[in-house]
């Protein structure tokens, strides 16, 4: 489409050109059925379904198009930051430095690093979850789920002096999932929870049973959800006024994701918060076997 600019004007004047021509057989079987008709009615009738059916045709493609560019945009953002990040630390590496200052400059570019590697696991993720053969469902115990996560959070929480709350029963149903995919969702609230609390605040992390489902509650004490931010919280590339000033370098794809995971396994995710500043709770339920 690229090297052919004109190539989607060309389809949808091929649709419509197959449409005129179908229509016009269609017409004069019609005509020939139903003589006591008047063909203009018809004729009409046909062209403005088929002006319909083109008109929609290039609205679809100029969606696709603003997607394309919003997207590339947004990577292109995301890649530049951590990129210039390491450039510049790995020119700094060839001036004479003592060991406090390498050590600094070596973190700074473990840093960037670690953020390139995340994004490409995001994308990672968006490409298998519209494939079903990479969700492979199985009979799992949630514990070798959850520990795991809680140990890779464990020093960004003791970082800002966060307060963990457990409650973790040690006896649980078998959760039906994909055991690997299904970390990310949880890796995704509960690294928000942290990022998006106050150092000093609270962070509640609980697992209960329910009818047929195993329910985690992620809940922190941190800057809260407006009834408008809620409603699209959710939703591809979204991210709120809020959320870019604390963090800038996010994506707006992690919850989408998540909640894409989620439901491809038959459970669901959603979230509640009392407004502004008055803390989040995030659900995540997956069916048990």
């Amino acid at each position: 489409m690229k090297k052919y600019p004109w190539a989607k004007e060309a389809l949808v004047m091929t649709v419509f050109v197959i449409f005129f021509a179908l229509s016009f057989v269609f017409h004069r079987v019609f005509v020939a059925t139903f003589p006591g008709i008047p063909s203009l009615v018809f004729s009409l009738f046909t062209l403005f379904f088929g002006f319909a059916i083109v008109w929609q045709h290039v609205n679809m493609f100029r969606r696709l198009d603003l997607f394309r560019q919003e997207f590339l945009t947004i990577i292109s953002h995301s890649f530049r930051t951590p990129l210039t990040a390491i450039k510049w630390a790995s020119a700094r590496l060839s001036d004479p430095l003592t060991d406090t200052e390498k050590t600094e400059v070596r973190k700074q570019i473990e840093v960037a690093d670690n953020r390139i590697i995340q994004i490409i696991e995001m994308l990672t993720h968006l490409s298998k979850i519209a494939d079903d053969k990479y969700y492979a469902a199985e009979a799992v115990a949630f514990n070798e789920i959850i520990e795991p996560i809680l140990a890779k959070f464990s020093q960004s929480i003791e970082k800002k002096k966060l307060a963990l709350q457990l409650s973790i029963p040690s006896s649980l149903p078998l959760v039906v999932t994909d055991k690997m995919l299904m970390q990310f969702p949880i890796e995704i609230v509960l690294e928000n929870a942290i990022k998006y609390t106050p150092e000093g605040g609270g962070i509640a992390v609980r697992v209960y049973k329910a009818k047929r489902s195993l329910v985690v509650a992620v809940q922190d004490s941190g800057m809260g959800l407006t009834k408008e931010e809620k409603e699209h919280l959710f939703t591809q590339f979204y991210r709120s006024p809020r959320a870019r000033t604390h963090d800038t370098e996010g994506l707006g794809l992690g919850l989408h994701i998540a909640k894409r995971i989620v439901e491809r396994g038959s459970g669901r995710i959603w979230v509640d918060s009392n407004g502004k500043d008055m803390g989040t709770v995030f659900y995540i339920s997956l069916p048990t076997q």
